[in-house]
């Protein structure tokens, strides 16, 4: 059984979408507009979404923006519906992330095997820390949706803008130390860059805490055990508090990093801003990462033999560049593993 949530200004359409899903064993909780159908996402947690596009105070590609710019959201299916003259500009529509687009001038039959076959697929929400705040505390108005999308930009394109040094990691991160200062108070900073079987440890503060401390924090609470090379550039003997957040930062589905925030001041408000970094701090981790291995040269992995992110990227690039101008045919399969520390290798 899953959750769907259905948005749409007709209570004709509503009440038809929510009869056929009902039907069907599926949960149903219906919205009248956009700004309906966001406070409804947050509370309801939908595992798919209907919306139609043409609806009064946010139309379907803003409200499907917005809920896109949500980790917990990536993977909630979205089908757009569409009246008979409406038009939805290609490029904006596949950027905002809708699924699947359905007329609503299709046969019946045709749009209600397309939205039960829909409904099907294995799409799912995932509950995180970053959506708790919304659903306790509804958006009141569309002013507020718009000034929470204004901050987001805002903090994407200044963490963005830190790329121009990647040429010095240690700049780059004090540069984010001095951002999170101006955002939010705390007692201490540690950022982890990782890659592979490699993380290298960064610690900003008066009085920070032994490196060995803040590793421990890492693999004990996120599993990641696998770092056989520990880089740290700070200096600190004392034990951690107990009062810290950790934040993984990913790139798509990989960690590429960690934030630790000692003593933060207001914990919920700390958690909420490390939410929305998380998805440009994954790009700036890897960008980091990417110059590190190319300006040393480095392409095989200490630990495990393998080729490091970046050498595998290019080779993979070359490899599709090559099959599509020779015309052959090349697929590629991609496997997770969960212990590097479990491969073994040999030369021979």
């Amino acid at each position: 059984m899953k959750k769907v949530l259905v948005i749409d200004d007709s209570a004709v359409w509503r009440n038809f979408l929510q009869n056929l899903i009902e039907s069907k064993g599926h949960n149903v909780e219906v919205a009248k507009d956009g700004l309906d159908g966001i406070n409804k996402f947050f509370t309801f947690l939908p595992d798919v979404v209907i919306v139609d596009y043409v609806m009064p105070k946010l139309n379907g590609i803003h409200f499907t923006r917005f809920i896109r710019s949500y980790r917990a959201s990536h993977n909630v299916g979205i089908l757009m519906l569409t009246g008979a003259e409406e038009t939805v500009n290609p490029f904006w529509a596949k950027k905002s992330g809708v699924n699947l687009f359905l007329k609503k001038t299709a046969p019946q039959d045709d749009i209600e095997k397309t939205i039960l076959s829909f409904i099907d697929e294995p799409f799912s929400i995932e509950w995180s820390r970053e959506i708790y705040k919304i659903h306790l505390e509804p958006y009141g108005e569309l002013v507020d949706i718009i000034e929470e999308s204004l901050k987001e930009s805002t903090l994407i394109r200044e963490i963005i803008s830190y790329s121009q040094y990647i040429f010095d990691e240690t700049l780059v991160l004090k540069k984010l130390h001095e951002l999170f200062k101006e955002l939010f108070e705390y007692k201490n900073l540690y950022i982890g860059v990782a890659v592979l079987s490699e993380l290298r440890l960064y610690g900003f503060g008066k009085e920070v805490a032994a490196p060995e401390e803040v590793y421990s924090v890492i693999s004990n609470l996120t599993g990641m055990r696998y770092y056989s090379h520990i880089e740290t550039h700070f200096d600190g003997k004392r034990k951690m508090s107990d009062r810290f957040i950790i934040e993984i930062i990913y790139k798509k589905d990989d960690p590429v990093g960690y934030i630790i925030i000692e003593e933060p001041k207001i914990i919920e408000v700390t958690q909420n801003i490390l939410s929305v970094m998380n998805g440009p701090l994954g790009v700036l981790f890897t960008l980091l990462n990417d110059y590190r291995n190319l300006s040393t040269g480095r392409e095989i992995d200490d630990v495990t033999g393998l080729y490091n992110e970046t050498a595998f990227r290019k080779r993979i690039t070359y490899a599709l560049d090559f099959a599509k101008r020779n015309n052959i045919p090349l697929s590629f399969t991609k496997m997770k593993i969960k212990n590097l520390k479990d491969l073994t290798y040999s030369p021979h």
